[in-house]
Protein backbone atom coordinates (compact mmCIF):
# COMPACT_ATOMS: atom_id res chain seq x y z
CA UNK A 1 0.00 0.00 0.00
CA UNK A 2 1.12 3.47 -0.73
CA UNK A 3 0.05 6.47 1.28
CA UNK A 4 -0.14 9.82 -0.37
CA UNK A 5 1.06 12.78 1.67
CA UNK A 6 -0.76 15.96 0.83
CA UNK A 7 -0.45 19.46 2.22
CA UNK A 8 -3.43 21.74 2.52
CA UNK A 9 -3.63 24.38 -0.16
CA UNK A 10 -2.30 27.77 0.89
CA UNK A 11 -3.20 30.84 -1.05
CA UNK A 12 -0.23 33.10 -1.65
CA UNK A 13 -0.88 36.60 -2.69
CA UNK A 14 1.56 38.39 -4.93
CA UNK A 15 0.98 41.56 -2.94
CA UNK A 16 3.17 41.88 0.13
CA UNK A 17 1.91 44.02 2.96
CA UNK A 18 4.44 45.71 5.16
CA UNK A 19 3.78 46.62 8.75
CA UNK A 20 4.84 50.12 9.76
CA UNK A 21 8.20 50.24 11.46
CA UNK A 22 7.72 51.06 15.14
CA UNK A 23 9.78 53.78 16.74
CA UNK A 24 12.67 52.57 18.91
CA UNK A 25 11.88 52.49 22.61
CA UNK A 26 14.51 55.12 23.31
CA UNK A 27 12.89 57.50 20.79
CA UNK A 28 9.44 57.04 22.34
CA UNK A 29 10.97 57.73 25.74
CA UNK A 30 12.45 61.01 24.49
CA UNK A 31 9.14 62.12 22.96
CA UNK A 32 7.09 61.29 26.05
CA UNK A 33 9.55 63.09 28.32
CA UNK A 34 9.56 66.14 26.06
CA UNK A 35 5.75 66.33 26.12
CA UNK A 36 5.76 65.99 29.89
CA UNK A 37 8.27 68.83 30.18
CA UNK A 38 6.13 71.02 27.93
CA UNK A 39 3.03 70.39 30.03
CA UNK A 40 4.77 71.03 33.34
CA UNK A 41 6.65 74.05 31.92
CA UNK A 42 9.52 73.67 34.37
CA UNK A 43 11.89 76.64 34.50
CA UNK A 44 15.39 76.96 35.93
CA UNK A 45 16.78 80.09 37.62
CA UNK A 46 20.34 81.22 37.09
CA UNK A 47 22.42 83.20 34.63
CA UNK A 48 24.53 82.54 31.57
CA UNK A 49 27.66 84.25 30.27
CA UNK A 50 28.77 83.59 26.71
CA UNK A 51 31.38 84.78 24.22
CA UNK A 52 30.03 84.69 20.66
CA UNK A 53 32.06 83.50 17.69
CA UNK A 54 34.74 85.99 16.67
CA UNK A 55 34.16 88.27 19.67
CA UNK A 56 36.23 88.99 22.76
CA UNK A 57 33.28 90.49 24.65
CA UNK A 58 31.11 88.51 27.04
CA UNK A 59 27.31 88.70 27.04
CA UNK A 60 25.25 87.94 30.15
CA UNK A 61 21.74 86.48 30.00
CA UNK A 62 19.46 86.14 32.98
CA UNK A 63 17.06 83.27 33.65
CA UNK A 64 14.78 81.65 34.30
CA UNK A 65 15.54 79.23 31.48
CA UNK A 66 13.21 76.58 30.12
CA UNK A 67 16.05 74.80 28.36
CA UNK A 68 19.66 75.25 27.33
CA UNK A 69 21.62 73.02 24.95
CA UNK A 70 25.21 73.30 23.72
CA UNK A 71 26.36 70.97 20.93
CA UNK A 72 28.49 70.73 17.79
CA UNK A 73 26.52 68.00 16.04
CA UNK A 74 23.28 68.54 14.19
CA UNK A 75 21.33 65.47 15.25
CA UNK A 76 20.56 64.75 18.90
CA UNK A 77 18.53 61.64 18.03
CA UNK A 78 17.44 59.99 14.79
CA UNK A 79 14.48 62.38 14.52
CA UNK A 80 15.70 65.48 16.38
CA UNK A 81 17.90 67.85 14.38
CA UNK A 82 18.57 70.02 17.40
CA UNK A 83 21.53 71.97 15.94
CA UNK A 84 20.74 72.45 12.23
CA UNK A 85 23.59 74.97 11.77
CA UNK A 86 26.24 72.97 13.64
CA UNK A 87 29.53 72.06 11.95
CA UNK A 88 32.35 69.86 13.24
CA UNK A 89 35.10 72.16 12.05
CA UNK A 90 33.89 75.73 12.69
CA UNK A 91 35.55 75.98 16.12
CA UNK A 92 32.23 76.74 17.82
CA UNK A 93 29.51 75.27 19.95
CA UNK A 94 25.93 75.90 18.91
CA UNK A 95 24.06 77.24 21.93
CA UNK A 96 20.26 77.03 22.01
CA UNK A 97 18.50 78.98 24.75
CA UNK A 98 14.76 78.78 25.41
CA UNK A 99 13.13 81.45 27.58
CA UNK A 100 9.79 83.22 27.88
CA UNK A 101 7.67 80.65 26.05
CA UNK A 102 4.20 79.25 26.63
CA UNK A 103 3.07 75.66 26.19
CA UNK A 104 1.59 76.15 22.72
CA UNK A 105 4.76 77.82 21.43
CA UNK A 106 6.89 75.04 22.92
CA UNK A 107 4.72 72.33 21.38
CA UNK A 108 4.93 73.91 17.91
CA UNK A 109 8.68 74.28 18.32
CA UNK A 110 8.98 70.63 19.38
CA UNK A 111 7.16 69.52 16.23
CA UNK A 112 9.77 71.32 14.10
CA UNK A 113 12.76 69.48 15.60
CA UNK A 114 13.15 67.02 12.73
CA UNK A 115 13.21 69.70 10.03
CA UNK A 116 15.41 72.06 12.06
CA UNK A 117 12.96 74.94 11.68
CA UNK A 118 12.70 75.25 15.46
CA UNK A 119 15.95 77.27 15.29
CA UNK A 120 13.94 80.16 13.78
CA UNK A 121 11.25 80.14 16.48
CA UNK A 122 10.77 83.36 18.42
CA UNK A 123 11.29 81.58 21.76
CA UNK A 124 14.65 80.07 20.70
CA UNK A 125 17.92 82.01 20.80
CA UNK A 126 20.50 80.28 18.58
CA UNK A 127 24.06 81.55 19.07
CA UNK A 128 27.41 80.18 17.95
CA UNK A 129 29.85 80.59 20.83
CA UNK A 130 33.50 79.86 21.57
CA UNK A 131 32.93 79.51 25.31
CA UNK A 132 30.25 80.01 27.91
CA UNK A 133 29.68 79.86 31.66
CA UNK A 134 26.49 78.62 33.31
CA UNK A 135 25.64 79.75 36.85
CA UNK A 136 22.70 77.57 37.93
CA UNK A 137 20.60 78.41 40.98
CA UNK A 138 18.52 75.77 42.81
CA UNK A 139 14.84 75.56 41.85
CA UNK A 140 13.90 74.15 45.22
CA UNK A 141 15.84 72.56 48.05
CA UNK A 142 14.43 69.13 47.25
CA UNK A 143 14.76 69.45 43.47
CA UNK A 144 17.53 71.93 42.62
CA UNK A 145 17.77 70.98 38.93
CA UNK A 146 20.30 69.13 36.84
CA UNK A 147 23.30 69.66 34.57
CA UNK A 148 23.98 66.90 32.03
CA UNK A 149 26.86 66.37 29.60
CA UNK A 150 26.03 63.99 26.75
CA UNK A 151 23.20 62.53 28.82
CA UNK A 152 25.35 61.99 31.92
CA UNK A 153 24.42 63.91 35.06
CA UNK A 154 27.23 65.96 36.56
CA UNK A 155 27.53 68.04 39.72
CA UNK A 156 25.03 70.88 39.99
CA UNK A 157 27.69 73.55 39.86
CA UNK A 158 29.01 76.49 37.92
CA UNK A 159 29.94 75.04 34.53
CA UNK A 160 32.43 76.56 32.11
CA UNK A 161 32.75 75.16 28.59
CA UNK A 162 35.48 76.22 26.15
CA UNK A 163 36.09 75.07 22.58
CA UNK A 164 39.49 73.57 21.76
CA UNK A 165 39.75 74.01 17.98
CA UNK A 166 41.11 71.19 15.77
CA UNK A 167 41.86 68.79 18.63
CA UNK A 168 40.18 65.78 16.99
CA UNK A 169 40.52 64.08 13.63
CA UNK A 170 37.42 62.47 12.16
CA UNK A 171 37.29 59.99 9.30
CA UNK A 172 34.22 60.54 7.21
CA UNK A 173 33.06 62.39 4.16
CA UNK A 174 30.21 63.79 2.16
CA UNK A 175 27.19 61.67 1.35
CA UNK A 176 26.33 61.70 -2.34
CA UNK A 177 23.42 60.26 -4.26
CA UNK A 178 24.08 57.49 -6.78
CA UNK A 179 22.02 54.91 -8.71
CA UNK A 180 22.25 51.17 -8.31
CA UNK A 181 22.11 48.63 -11.15
CA UNK A 182 18.29 48.88 -11.29
CA UNK A 183 18.22 52.65 -11.45
CA UNK A 184 17.10 53.17 -7.86
CA UNK A 185 18.78 56.00 -5.94
CA UNK A 186 21.12 55.00 -3.17
CA UNK A 187 23.56 56.81 -0.90
CA UNK A 188 27.28 56.22 -0.91
CA UNK A 189 29.83 57.67 1.47
CA UNK A 190 33.35 58.76 0.55
CA UNK A 191 35.85 58.56 3.38
CA UNK A 192 38.35 61.30 4.12
CA UNK A 193 39.97 62.98 7.12
CA UNK A 194 38.46 66.06 8.72
CA UNK A 195 39.44 68.17 11.71
CA UNK A 196 36.94 68.80 14.47
CA UNK A 197 36.73 70.77 17.68
CA UNK A 198 36.53 69.36 21.18
CA UNK A 199 35.02 70.98 24.26
CA UNK A 200 36.77 71.49 27.56
CA UNK A 201 34.41 71.41 30.56
CA UNK A 202 35.21 72.73 34.04
CA UNK A 203 32.87 72.29 37.01
CA UNK A 204 33.14 74.55 40.03
CA UNK A 205 31.09 75.07 43.22
CA UNK A 206 27.96 77.11 42.68
CA UNK A 207 28.67 80.84 43.00
CA UNK A 208 26.43 83.28 41.11
CA UNK A 209 28.18 86.15 39.32
CA UNK A 210 28.42 89.55 40.93
CA UNK A 211 25.73 91.93 39.74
Amino acid sequence: HTRAHTRPYQHRSSRHTRAPTPLPRCQVRFDVYALWRILTLRQYPGSLRLRPKGSQEWITMEGPFIGLWALNTRWLTATAQLGPRAEFDDGCLDLLIVRNAGRIALLLTFLDLESGQHADASCVEYIKVEEFELFPLPRTEADPGMVAIDGELVDFATTRVSVLPSKLTLLGGRVREDDDSEGRPRKRQCAGPSSASAASVTLEPVSPPKR
